[in-house]
């Protein structure tokens, strides 16, 4: 602990003082009061203290190593004082320091100061802890007698609020800020629906609900889970003026009214007469209810085209696409199952897959067949529309779209009447890992249609505006030898049971 560390020379008659000057003198933690020298004599070495009242004298030699350490991290004269008092923290141990000059040099104690006990955490000679417990009224009274403190003794005065659980109300429902609340003394339910900014225009007064918690000691078999409060108000300006007194812990409900509803809207896009955002009316408003509205289809419609877009919440994908990861896994984990020397692979065939998962969701397209729907209002094919929902009635469609597994993935222009195999040769034919049988058309109207499997292959008619999807074969695993043999040794198994029950 020296700013200047090193090696020295001495000339004759020059102390250890000299060389400490040379040395750039002591940091600021430096223990100045000894130094330990490491000397070298005629046989060995030895160790030697030199304090500081011999710093002129001592007079170094050749091969000295001196060694100044560091100052102790303790203190000779602290002690601390914490918790409901306005100034805690470190303060000199001044003579004769007692536990009420402490609790006076930090300013007294804090309002919400638990009185009836303190406590003092003392360290014993052999650094073990020690606590000294007091009534703190009976203290600052004088009625209890002051205790003496010592070096790093520590006294802590507890909060009131330190030693119960903080108290709140929650309120739910029909309010503009639900959430919890901090519970004050005399609190009442206007109190509370002033904080959670007032009641919603949909907010029942008829029947709010207040959930009490239960303190008393209940029986086993009692099913009891909380008190049940209802209170009821003729008008909302009641319900924020109300003086009924709530405890700590209470919930607080506020329900919706009965039959209130918020608006619905729809949009309707396309060849209609009035295009636009309607309003439902009633809750059975159908399809053709809104075509209706809108004032019917234009000349140009192509209604064999037209779709329903409906909404898909985002806790219903995130469910689909667990379902799809699911039934993933579960196929490779019978490929591992079956061969472990494709277990690599198969890991490498998981990410692929998975990280494609990612954006799969159902298709928001409704197939709709909106010509039978004009015809026969209010059939079965008439659906209810809910809020979100967009009608789309296309313009006359004139194009095909191919793509998937072609050669040449395109738009064609329809032709009445040719079949599908007709737009693949013109977007260049299968490729060699096309999967025919799985080929597929999505008609305009979000309907989709498959390929009927047979003596042959039957695909779909081609409409305007169709899509048609060639998917890729699923890549074959070879199998291995152990599935092979293990294949093998269970229809020997087989083989020999069937024999034997003939026998």
């Amino acid at each position: 602990m020296v700013n200047r560390p090193g090696f020295f020379e001495t000339k004759d008659g020059e102390s250890f003082s000299d060389l400490l000057r040379y040395a750039g003198g002591f940091t600021s933690k430096a223990y100045r009061a000894k130094i330990r020298v490491f000397e070298t004599t005629d046989r060995d070495r030895r160790i030697r203290d030199i304090y500081a009242a011999d710093f002129d004298s001592y007079l170094p030699k050749n091969g000295d190593h001196y060694i100044v350490e560091e100052i102790l991290d303790r203190y000779e004269n602290r002690v601390q004082i914490e918790g409901a008092v306005f100034r805690p923290g470190y303060y000199e141990l001044s003579e004769g320091l007692t536990a009420r000059d402490l609790l006076n040099k930090a300013d007294g104690i804090k309002e919400d100061a638990f009185m009836t006990r303190a406590y003092i955490n003392r360290l014993n000679a052999d650094n073990t802890q020690k606590l000294i417990s007091f009534n703190l009224q009976s203290l600052l009274d004088g009625t209890t007698a002051d205790i003496d403190l010592r070096r790093e003794d520590r006294l802590i005065v507890s909060s009131i609020f330190d030693l119960r659980e903080e108290y709140s109300i929650n309120v739910d429902g029909e309010v503009r800020k639900p959430g919890k609340f901090q519970y004050a003394e005399d609190m009442t339910l206007g109190n509370v629906i002033h904080m959670a900014g007032g009641l919603s225009d949909a907010a029942n007064i008829e029947r709010i609900e207040i959930a009490r918690r239960i303190r008393r000691n209940i029986n086993e078999r009692d099913s009891v889970l909380s008190e049940l409060l209802v209170v009821n108000f003729p008008d909302k300006e009641s319900a924020l003026e109300s003086d009924f007194v709530l405890q700590p812990f209470d919930i607080i409900n506020i329900r919706t009214s009965t039959g209130y509803q918020f608006q619905k809207q729809v949009r309707v896009e396309g060849e209609v007469n009035y295009p636009g955002v309607y309003t439902l009316v009633s809750k059975d408003e159908t399809i053709s209810d809104i075509i209706k509205r809108a004032g019917g289809v234009t000349d140009y419609a192509y209604l064999e085209g037209a779709s329903l877009q409906r909404t898909i919440s985002d806790a219903r994908i995130a469910l689909d696409n667990n379902h799809a990861s699911d039934s993933v896994q579960s196929v490779i984990d019978e490929i591992v199952d079956a061969d472990d020397s494709v277990q690599g692979r198969v890991l490498t065939i998981n990410k692929d897959v998975r990280a494609k998962n990612t954006s799969l969701a159902l298709s928001n397209y409704v197939g709709i067949q909106l010509p039978k729907i004009l015809d026969k209002p209010h059939s079965s094919r008439d659906l209810l529309m809910e809020n979100g929902d967009i009608i789309i009635v296309p313009r006359q469609l004139q194009t095909i779209v191919v793509r998937g597994e072609v050669l040449n993935a395109n738009r064609i222009v329809y032709k009445k009447g040719m079949p599908l195999t007709y737009y693949v040769n013109q977007a260049g034919g299968f490729t060699a890992s096309a999967h025919k049988k799985k080929t597929f058309v999505q008609y305009a109207n979000g309907e989709v249609k498959s390929t009927v499997v047979g003596l042959g292959r039957i695909y779909p008619e081609i409409r305007p505006g169709a899509e048609i999807i060639v998917p890729q074969k699923p890549v074959k695993q070879p199998m291995g030898a152990r599935a092979l043999i293990g294949l093998t040794s269970a229809a020997v198994s087989t083989m020999a049971i069937i024999l034997s029950l003939l026998r």
